[in-house]
């Protein structure tokens, strides 16, 4: 389903039917809730600064507004503040925050919800064990070699299965969402960092 919202033309869909779009969007925001164990109590408030203002209708700039301040709150994780780096961004928290943030850009076109999620995808590279510095990353893999990828554990050799799937996933479709936004190619992403985005997607997806 996610791969058919992107079209432009999916998207004026979106906005024709605006409850498809109101339950893409509660999808979105169960993601992050249930990532984050919130459970949102009536009338649909949910943690802090996030609010559904209706399970039905067009998604409001309240509803969106409230999205993006929250997204502000959570921070990726990355080790070693957890024992297996590919579970957490399989169906783990981050994970599903990258799920919702993406599910989001596609419904708003709001740069600002696609900046947060570039910044975690960086993370989640970052964190790769061909590239992170020992004694966390740097590890040898069952392969007997420095493996590129996100270990499942915190003992040698490090384990790696198909959830890593889950973070290849995530970076391409992180770069799915900027090569689909030709107007930002040539700008850099405001989190401290000068790299245009297209040389990022280079980055990101260049071949190990």
């Amino acid at each position: 389903m996610l791969g058919a919202l992107i079209s432009g033309k999916r998207l004026q869909v979106f906005n024709q039917r605006p409850a498809a779009a109101k339950k893409a969007f509660l999808l979105g925001i169960g993601f992050v809730i249930a990532s984050f164990g919130i459970l949102p109590a009536p009338p649909i408030h949910a943690a802090g600064p996030m609010v559904i203002d209706s399970f039905d209708g067009p998604i409001t700039q309240n509803e969106i507004n409230s999205f993006k301040t929250y997204i502000q709150t959570l921070q990726p994780v990355v080790w070693p503040n957890t024992g297996s780096m590919q579970s957490e961004y399989a169906q783990g928290k981050s994970g599903e925050a990258i799920k919702a943030m993406g599910l989001m850009y596609e419904l708003t076109q709001d740069t600002a919800i696609l900046d947060r999620m570039i910044y975690f995808c960086d993370v989640l590279l970052s964190q790769r064990n061909d590239i992170l510095a020992a004694p966390n990353g740097q590890r040898t893999a069952w392969t007997n070699t420095i493996a590129p990828v996100w270990p499942g554990n915190t003992t040698d050799p490090a384990s790696a299965d198909s959830a890593n799937g889950d973070s290849v996933g995530h970076l391409a479709y992180c770069a799915k969402l900027i090569l689909q936004t030709p107007s930002i190619w040539n700008t850099t992403v405001p989190n401290g960092e000068l790299i245009p985005m297209g040389q990022r997607i280079n980055s990101a997806l260049k071949p190990s």
